[in-house]
């Protein structure tokens, strides 16, 4: 779009008011002819975005934001405006901005804008810095090291959670290669035995090339450091990052950007022997807190039933996690995860117990854990949890192939080899008649015809297994793991819910009252306490327990008379955390019930995350329609 076009089109006002043709001429110093001109132009190259009347011209003002941020996501909500307006400021310190040069940018009107300063504000105060608003005009104070810290943080949500990459940092830094500065510091890192994960590998070449930044436009003034952690590897390693980074980018590092090149680069980087790491030797290794406050979070998600950390290999690869954490937030280094909402949606259990963790270590140390440092966290309680639930996801199989030597005990060997992870062989049997009558086994694989009872899955398999052999039965192991989840959350799911517990269309003015209201029924009905209501309100303030159109509240505690699930479903939404919820589930939970919960909190939420499920459920009226349409979508 040429220059004279946009001149022209920042004089239409962004809510589709009409200006006159003889206005817009004056304003821009041509005729009235040219006005015209122009706007036929504009039409030729995006049609209807100009709309012309006996009143004047009228701008489509979404239209436009979406062509002005064509290829990224128009910032849309107060938070992301407010983003927006901190990130240019920050990246243009020296210039003066407007509220009027923010409305021309977004294309949105000034009084609307105005409304996004108390957003402004609070962010900023996150990070220790305050926004000057005085006449009209915008400006950000404050310690530069927050500043640093404040700018990558609006970048990054810029950023849609799946598409951060090197070439998202690349797009917002042109003028820095972030491959190259990649490459630079995988390659010295790597030879002095350094590890970093991929998703701190961006984070770290992002806040560098913002260090660097500031450093050309002359930002210098940083805080003194704290120096005593690092010692002469450590020196050395940051120089020689520098001496390839100075020539590289035009660039000078004083003492103070050198020791903050370090807290940077060892906020992210772990120089961990592990195959020589044990359970004994950890000590050497970690600080005493992080041992206390790993022992806390082993005592308590271990007395609540969830997680019993036996694993060594895994205990261990968590105590590291968790020492390298601390570190981050005492130094206050942030760092994003692009799997944030995935884990948060697909495997919403493993999130709510990195939660708690968080929750721990928040209580213990004043120190508040992000959802991005939540979600690694549960990358590690996935792994253990995965080991603990494995069991309940395997096939039990019953084996039928007549006697001939040791060949049953050579497909028994094939079956282990194969399908160990899914599958548990409880009996081999030589006639079909004891294969049907042992109690308890989901699947029959036999080696002769068998007729199929309707308890049991009946696979026909060859005396040695074939490609065609292995893709039958991880069908039959499939379908029949589906059946016994299914039929476990069915069961579940109408032992902790009644029609008692179901109410429609509440006229709830946000979360709170919904909360309130669900909370109140449930304690009248004897699932829990008068305390219930304050654990789940404490839950709520950690994250929202929003996921898209539904909201599931609960108390971390675990500890209520009975667990039950009270359910709302809204026509309208309920304002809930940034978003809002039509399915609002209210959960208790028992001693006794925690797996039980696990396997309807889970699968709830994965389910009615995808949007036509949560649409086919908010159109129920009753809390039969509801069960229904759950088990429906289940199947």
């Amino acid at each position: 779009m040429l220059g004279k076009h946009r001149n022209l089109i920042r004089q239409l006002p962004a809510d589709g008011a009409f200006v006159t043709a003889r206005e817009l001429a004056a304003r821009l110093g041509i005729s009235a002819r040219s006005v015209a001109t122009y706007v036929g132009e504009i039409t030729a190259e995006h049609p209807s975005l100009i709309k012309s009347s006996g009143m004047g011209y009228s701008l489509d003002g979404e239209k436009m934001r979406r062509i002005e941020f064509s290829g990224a996501h128009p910032p849309e909500t107060s938070e992301q405006r407010a983003l927006y307006m901190i990130r240019r400021i920050l990246e243009n310190e020296g210039e003066t901005f407007g509220i009027e040069d923010f409305a021309n940018e977004l294309f949105i009107g000034e009084s609307s804008l105005r409304k996004d300063l108390p957003a402004m504000r609070k962010k900023l105060r996150e990070f220790d810095l305050f926004v000057e608003h005085r006449n009209g005009r915008l400006a950000i104070s404050g310690d530069e090291f927050c500043k640093r810290r404040m700018l990558s943080e609006a970048i990054l949500g810029e950023f849609n959670d799946n598409i951060l990459s090197m070439s998202a940092i690349g797009k917002a830094f042109p003028a820095y290669d972030s491959g190259a500065l990649k490459d630079i510091i995988s390659e010295i890192c790597g030879e002095r035995r350094y590890f970093i994960n991929g998703f701190a590998l961006m984070n770290l070449v992002l806040d560098l090339i913002i260090s660097m930044d500031r450093i050309k436009n002359n930002h210098l003034s940083l805080p003194p450091k704290e120096p005593g952690r690092f010692g002469k590897d450590e020196r050395r390693l940051a120089q020689a990052i520098i001496q390839k980074l100075e020539p590289l980018y035009g660039v000078t590092f004083n003492q103070l950007e050198t020791d903050e090149l370090l807290l940077l680069l060892f906020s992210r980087l772990t120089k961990v022997d592990y195959s020589a790491l044990t359970l004994e030797n950890i000590k050497e290794t970690v600080s005493a807190e992080t041992l206390r406050i790993v022992g806390l979070i082993k005592s308590e998600l271990g007395a609540q039933g969830f997680m019993d950390f036996e694993n060594d290999d895994l205990m261990l690869y968590f105590t590291v996690h968790i020492d390298n954490l601390l570190w981050r937030l005492d130094k206050n280094y942030l760092t994003k995860n692009p799997l944030t909402e995935q884990i948060k949606n697909g495997c919403a259990f493993i999130y709510e117990l990195a939660v708690m963790i968080s929750g721990v270590i928040n209580r213990e140390t004043g120190r508040f854990v992000s959802r991005h440092e939540t979600a690694y966290i549960a990358f590690h309680i996935g792994g253990m949890l995965q080991m603990q639930q494995s069991m309940r996801n395997k096939a039990r199989c019953a084996l039928v192939f007549p006697n001939y030597y040791d060949y049953a005990n050579r497909l028994v060997e094939q079956l282990s080899q194969a399908f160990g992870s899914s599958l548990v062989i409880e009996a081999v049997v030589t006639r079909a008649e004891e294969a049907q009558r042992h109690k308890g086994a989901d699947i029959i694989l036999s080696t002769v015809d068998l007729e199929n009872s309707g308890v049991a899955e009946v696979v026909r398999v060859n005396p040695f297994l074939s490609d065609a052999d292995r893709a039958a039965v991880r069908n039959g192991i499939d379908r029949v793991v589906k059946k016994k989840k299914l039929e476990r959350i069915r069961e579940s799911l109408l032992e902790i819910s009644s029609p008692d517990m179901f109410s429609l269309n509440m006229d709830f003015k946000n979360e709170k009252e919904a909360i309130r209201f669900m909370a109140a029924r449930m304690i009248s009905g004897g699932y829990a306490d008068e305390s219930f209501l304050d654990a789940v309100f404490e839950r709520e303030k950690s994250y929202s327990t929003a996921y898209g159109d539904i909201a599931v509240p609960h108390s971390m505690r675990m500890d209520a008379a009975k667990t039950g699930m009270y359910v709302c479903i809204n026509e309208k939404r309920v304002p809930w955390g940034e978003g809002g919820a039509r399915i609002m589930l209210l959960f208790s939970v028992s001693p006794n019930d925690k797996t039980r919960f696990y396997d309807v909190f889970e699968n709830l939420i994965v389910l009615l995350v995808e949007q036509a499920n949560s649409r086919r459920v908010a159109k129920c009226k009753t809390y039969a329609q509801f069960v229904e349409a759950i088990l429906s979508c289940l199947e």
